[in-house]
């Protein structure tokens, strides 16, 4: 289940820059929410009426033609292959209804299970460091002397040995 906002106004006022469709990406996400974890996604969103928009414009008919002219959200449902199983209701109230079968995504897990069974230990393996982060290391890919190959670096990055303090 997803929820999205009634608007988003992302275009600032006098801004040349393209405009956030709120449509296409509420679509994209839920879409890619649905297929990567194989599952159904029912998405609601709510709509901005006339009431709302003259109580959140106070006055302002600039913020009343940005929320007029805010690309509409979408309450839509997707299978776990992402695609759609009714049309989407997008700008106007209204429910959308669809059959659905949980078993669907059934299929799809044992095409792609997401949580890995078939990982191949032999190439990828799970680490936890538990030291503390140091943001800049020198990793050496081989050492004569028996170190780890992870030195610390200076706290300051010298051009030439002169330099150094140490």
């Amino acid at each position: 289940m997803a929820t999205y906002p009634p608007a988003w106004p992302f275009q600032r006022p006098g801004s040349t820059a393209h405009r956030y469709n709120l449509t296409e990406a509420i679509r994209l996400r839920s879409a890619a929410h649905a297929f990567e974890g194989k599952v159904l996604n029912i998405v609601a969103s709510c709509l901005l009426d006339d009431e709302a928009i003259v109580q959140l414009s106070q006055g302002s008919q600039d913020i009343r033609a940005q929320l007029e002219t805010s690309p509409a959200p979408a309450s839509l449902i997707l299978g776990p292959n992402g695609d759609l199983l009714r049309d989407s209701l997008v700008g106007r109230e209204g429910m959308v209804v669809a059959d659905i079968d949980s078993a669907q995504s059934i299929e799809y897990k044992e095409a792609h299970d997401i949580v890995g069974h078939y990982n191949r230990f032999d190439i990828f393996h799970f680490e936890m460091k538990t030291t503390p982060n140091i943001p800049i290391w020198n990793r050496q890919t081989s050492r004569d002397d028996g170190r780890s190959g992870l030195e610390e670096l200076p706290e300051a990055i010298y051009t030439n040995e002169e330099e150094r303090s140490d």
